[in-house]
């Protein structure tokens, strides 16, 4: 297991994550660049306890990705979709064609789970501990989502007056492009 605290430069040194959560190996090239967009609020030691896991989990699978952490500083409610679309906005003006957004509160447990987009969006945490592996709601789309950029864009991203789970993003796409969603069963 790893350490719930890191100190300032841990992650730079032992994983050699470049200023702004960006890593990229040295030894090969890339063959995926994503960007995890992580919306985020009020939950310092998770939040600490996710990026060192993370990084940990990423720059083992050998891709070129960055963490964006996009922060809710008011006492509004918790407006997970705005939050997506910033970071999902920011990713894509800095070259990322794909896009996971990712709760702060779930984490891969199967290194085979490559955090690269498919053709589909897709779910990436259908099978949670929490569910007994099981993912209970068919239309649900929430925990870690792949998509890419352009199928983003296209869909116009997620409603800014929507304050609940990602199941607005299931209803976008579908209505946009007639497709189904994949999940990693």
């Amino acid at each position: 297991m790893l350490p719930a605290t890191i100190v300032d430069g841990d992650l730079n040194e032992r994983y050699r994550i470049r200023d702004g959560g960006e890593y990229a190996p040295s030894d090969c090239k890339s063959l995926f660049s994503t960007a995890i967009i992580v919306p985020y609020r009020d939950r310092a030691e998770l939040l600490r306890s996710f990026l060192v896991y993370m990084h940990s989990f990423l720059s083992r699978q050998h891709i070129h990705y960055r963490i964006y952490v996009v922060e809710q500083v008011d006492s509004q409610p918790f407006n997970r979709a705005k939050l997506i679309n910033i970071g999902a906005m920011a990713a894509m003006r800095a070259g990322y064609p794909c896009l996971i957004f990712h709760n702060v509160d779930m984490l891969p447990l199967k290194p085979a789970n490559l955090y690269a987009c498919s053709k589909w969006p897709r779910l990436m945490s259908s099978n949670t501990d929490s569910f007994r592996f099981v993912w209970p709601y068919l239309k649900s789309f929430g925990g870690a989502v792949a998509i890419l950029g352009k199928q983003y864009k296209n869909i116009n991203g997620m409603s800014n007056k929507f304050f609940g789970v990602c199941d607005n993003l299931v209803n976008r796409n579908q209505s946009s492009q007639k497709k189904e969603w994949q999940r990693m069963d």
